[in-house]
């Protein structure tokens, strides 16, 4: 299939690629799903193969889902123009026809679903799970949250207790938040358990891109021992947290967490998008808890 897909133009994506492909972000009209982000993309691509083109003003990413073994097709990126999009669906539609593949759109945002379905009408399945919506809340609550006694006697305690410093993430930090990772999450889940690949493919993708703009991370050392990180970016309005990982035994670690990724880099930004729980129990009931907050959508568009 590889082959067949540089012949119709598309490109395996690459770390050099990334800072033209910024231009098509900037032309979205609204925020995205955080799975849309260059940071996302990129970091999962060893274990979900990603693909793009660029075709009539707009990014087109095809994506190999190894789970469901389908090839998907990611929402267009770009400037959504009707005319426009029309034009680019009906040249894709002729592409996925000589490759053979059906046409499957995933991690659509709802304000998207207009534009398709007045191009592809009836033809149009959507597909909302519930797994998928990701956690959406309002940068002023989750701060104002973070004032409340509990959250800031958790805080004081976590600076009390140990002797703190934090670092911005580079590559040369790589080892340290492998560390963190095998400790937080690596000793409670078998191999066999992560569908998408091995985690430490993923950070070091990430990690690979934290001097991009908009990209951002930290790592934090209490009594010089790595317990803790976090990779975000910016997305429109949005700080979206990709990749957060801490070890357990810390109270007040995510008090701290959230606090200095607001201060170092949410200040621009109205809402925070925490992803989705992928319908794990001990995930929703945290992401539940942390504020009020929004569910939005991430739908699947299949075209009959």
């Amino acid at each position: 299939m590889e082959q067949q897909l540089l012949k119709q133009g598309f490109q395996r994506i690459k770390k050099e690629d990334i800072s033209k492909l910024g231009k098509y972000y900037g032309e979205m009209k609204d925020s995205y799903a955080s799975s849309l982000s260059i940071l996302s993309i990129f970091s999962w691509d060893k274990n979900l193969p990603a693909y793009y083109k660029e075709q009539g003003g707009y990014l087109w990413f095809l994506v190999y889902d190894k789970i469901n073994l389908r090839w998907v097709s990611l929402p267009p990126i770009g400037d959504y123009e009707q005319k426009a999009l029309e034009d680019f669906f009906s040249k894709m539609e002729e592409g996925m026809k000589k490759l053979g593949i059906p046409v499957i759109f995933t991690d659509v945002t709802p304000w998207m679903t207009t534009y398709f379905q007045n191009y592809f009408r009836e033809k149009a399945e959507i597909i909302d799970e519930e797994q998928l919506r990701e956690y959406i809340y309002s940068i002023k609550d989750f701060w104002d949250k973070q004032q409340q006694q509990r959250e800031r006697y958790n805080y004081n305690y976590f600076l009390k207790k140990n002797k703190i410093v934090v670092k911005q993430l580079s590559q040369s930090l790589e080892k340290d938040c492998e560390k963190v990772l095998e400790e937080s999450f690596c000793e409670f889940h078998p191999c066999d358990g992560c569908e998408y690949g091995c985690l430490k493919d993923t950070l070091h993708n990430a990690l690979l891109l934290c001097d991009q703009t908009e990209n951002y991370g930290f790592l934090i050392y209490a009594d010089d021992t790595p317990i803790a990180y976090n990779i975000v970016s910016k997305e429109k309005n949005q700080l979206v947290f990709h990749f957060k990982k801490n070890k357990r035994g810390f109270r007040g670690i995510n008090e701290f967490i959230h606090r200095e990724t607001i201060e170092k880099f949410g200040k621009d930004c109205t809402r925070i998008n925490y992803t989705e729980d992928m319908g794990v129990e001990g995930l929703r009931e945290y992401k539940s808890n942390l504020c009020r907050y929004t569910h939005q959508p991430k739908l699947e568009i299949r075209i009959r």
